[in-house]
C-alpha cells in the first residue's frame, strides 16, 4: 500500500468516526455530564439567594436550552444517521440560545477552582466533537487538516482500524476498478477464500476457504456480516 493511499483510507476512517452514531453519543455523554453538574451546585437554596438573577437565567435561557438535548442512548442506532433530522450541529453549539447554550461566567458562580477548570475542559471538548460532526457531515475539511489534532482534538487510532472500514470505502480509495466483495452473512459459504473479518467482534480476521461456511460469533452488535479483509497479508509471527 502506497503512503498516499493509506493517508487516503485514513482520511476515510476519520469521516466515518466522525459521522458515527458513537461518537455523536460521547457528545451526548459529556453535554449529560455538563448539565449535570451545573444542575447540582445551582439547588443549592443559598446559592440561588445570594445570586438571584443569575438563578433566573440559568432556569431560562441555559437550563431550558440545555435539557432540550437528546439524552445518551435515546437516539437508536439502527435510525442513526449524521445530519440535521438527529439534531447534530445546529442544535448542538453554544451560541447563545443554540441548543447547548454555553452563557458564560454567571453559570460558574462560586464555583471551585478545580469544578470550574473541570468544565471549562468538558465545554473544550465537546466543542471540538461538534465542530468535528458539523465539518464531516458538511463534507468541508480542507486538505489534510482533518488529521491537525490541534483542531480535531487526539484520535486513538485502533490497530485494526483498517478493517473498520466498509469494502466499498476500500475500493474506492484504493481505486480499484474490481467490483467490492459483497458482505456475506454468517451461515452462508465463503465466495472467495482469502481474509474476512466482522464487526460483530474485535480482531475477528480469519481466513476462511471458498466454499467454507461462514460462522456467527454472537454478542451485542446483531446478526454477523463478514466483509473481506482490506489487509490480505498472512500474521506475522
Amino acid at each position: 500500500m502506497t503512503a498516499k493511499t493509506e493517508k487516503q483510507m485514513r482520511k476515510a476512517w476519520l469521516k466515518q468516526k466522525f459521522g458515527s452514531w458513537e461518537y455523536h453519543e460521547e457528545l451526548l455523554r459529556l453535554h449529560e455530564d455538563y448539565l449535570t453538574s451545573l444542575k447540582r451546585h445551582w439547588s443549592d437554596p443559598a446559592l440561588q439567594k445570594r445570586h438571584p438573577s443569575d438563578y433566573r437565567g440559568m432556569i431560562s435561557p441555559v437550563f431550558f436550552n440545555l435539557d432540550r438535548i437528546s439524552k445518551p442512548g435515546t437516539i437508536p442506532r439502527t435510525s442513526w444517521k449524521a445530519g440535521k433530522e438527529t439534531g447534530w450541529t445546529t442544535t448542538i453549539s453554544y451560541n447563545f440560545n443554540r441548543g447547548m447554550d454555553y452563557a458564560g461566567v454567571n453559570e460558574y458562580q462560586e464555583l471551585s477552582d478545580a469544578e470550574r477548570k473541570r468544565l471549562n475542559e468538558l465545554v473544550g471538548k465537546m466543542l471540538r466533537i461538534q465542530e468535528n460532526i458539523r465539518i464531516t457531515v458538511e463534507d468541508a475539511w480542507d486538505g489534510d487538516d482533518i488529521f491537525d489534532t490541534d483542531l480535531t482534538g487526539p484520535i486513538d487510532w485502533p490497530p485494526n482500524w483498517k478493517d473498520e472500514l466498509p469494502a466499498e470505502v476500500i475500493a474506492t480509495t484504493q481505486g480499484s476498478g474490481s467490483k467490492p466483495r459483497p458482505n456475506v452473512p454468517a451461515g452462508h459459504p465463503c465466495p472467495e477464500a482469502g481474509w474476512w473479518f466482522t464487526p460483530a467482534k474485535a480482531d475477528s480476521r480469519h481466513y476462511f476457504r471458498q466454499g467454507e461456511v461462514m460462522p456467527a460469533l454472537g454478542g451485542d452488535y446483531g446478526g454477523t456480516f463478514w466483509q473481506w479483509s482490506p489487509d490480505q497479508s498472512a500474521p506475522r509471527l
